[in-house]
């Protein structure tokens, strides 16, 4: 259990998080140094407190699935049926087609 203490602690002396190095006690630190470790400890539960806070609240708005629709129906008394034209641009035609296949064929 203290051989963990001490790797985490030489881990947070070593890394490269902003402030983590001011967490675990050192031998010969100064005795103002545990208002800095406080201070450290404090300001990083309180940023926890607050990314969870926000994402939950982030998170439950989601969840409540809010969608607003507004929409208006006006009926039309007759509308003009649209003019519909099929142009057929196939080179091939029926009567090239019987003939090259046969008539008794088709």
């Amino acid at each position: 259990h203290i051989k963990s203490l001490s790797n985490a602690a030489a881990f947070c002396k070593t890394s490269s998080v902003h402030g983590l190095r001011f967490w675990p006690a050192y031998p010969g630190q100064p005795r103002f140094w545990i208002c800095v470790q406080f201070g450290w400890i404090l300001l990083t539960l309180a940023s926890l407190a607050a990314v969870t806070y926000f994402s939950y609240d982030a998170v439950d708005k989601y969840l409540q699935y809010r969608t607003t629709t507004h929409y208006d129906i006006q009926r039309a008394p007759d509308l003009p049926f649209p003019a519909v034209t099929v142009c057929n641009f196939n080179t091939l035609r029926y009567s090239a087609i019987l003939d090259g296949l046969g008539e008794s064929s088709v």
